[in-house]
This record gives structure tokens, C-alpha cells and sequence, in this order.
């Protein structure tokens, strides 16, 4: 399959619709057949399958590669992000040096 300048140039300039990326483009320029929306159901179903299989040990649920840190973020969301002594004494050490006050305690 020959590629033509005037249809890369056009990919390239293309303006994207919202959620939609270069390699899912791409994808439907050399797979016409590509739909987005079934490949999506597709991989939601996948998804929500792999994370109702039961575990070997219930204490781990099984999990998708990113959940850990999704899990961790919500939980900063919720209870605010750990922050070490050492660090914490750093801050307020700057504050203090510059006058400002102090309103983590």
C-alpha cells in the first residue's frame, strides 16, 4: 500500500475530535474497517471480565495494569497526598524564612 503526500498531510493537520488520538486515527487510515466504538465495548467489556475473575487469594483482587495507581489516587483525592517529616520540615523552614504563615498544623 503506497501512502500519498496530500493524504499524510492531511492526517497530520487533522484537528481531533475530543478523546480521540493520533494512534486511533492512524488506525482508521490504514485499517478502514477500524470502529472506535466497538473496539471500546470491546475493551471495557475485557476490562470489567479480567476484574470479576476470582482471585487465588481474595485479600488481592485481580486488577488492570494501572488500577493500583488509580486506587492511589483516589484515596489522595479523598485524605490529601503523604508527605514525610523530612519534608514537611523543609516547608515549613522555607515559610518561615520567608514570613508566611504556617497553616498545616
Amino acid at each position: 500500500m503506497a501512502l500519498n503526500t496530500a493524504e499524510l498531510d492531511r492526517l497530520r493537520d487533522q484537528k481531533f475530535e475530543s478523546g480521540s488520538s493520533r494512534e486511533e486515527s492512524s488506525a482508521n487510515f490504514l485499517e478502514p474497517t477500524f470502529d472506535r466504538k466497538e473496539f471500546t465495548a470491546d475493551v471495557t467489556r475485557f476490562c470489567r471480565d479480567l476484574r470479576a475473575t476470582e482471585p487465588v487469594d481474595p485479600a488481592q483482587p485481580v486488577m488492570m495494569a494501572d488500577d493500583p495507581q488509580w486506587n492511589n489516587a483516589k484515596k489522595c483525592m479523598q485524605e490529601g497526598i503523604p508527605v514525610g517529616p523530612g519534608l514537611m520540615n523543609q516547608v515549613r523552614q522555607i515559610a518561615q524564612a520567608c514570613a508566611a504563615p504556617w497553616l498545616l498544623d
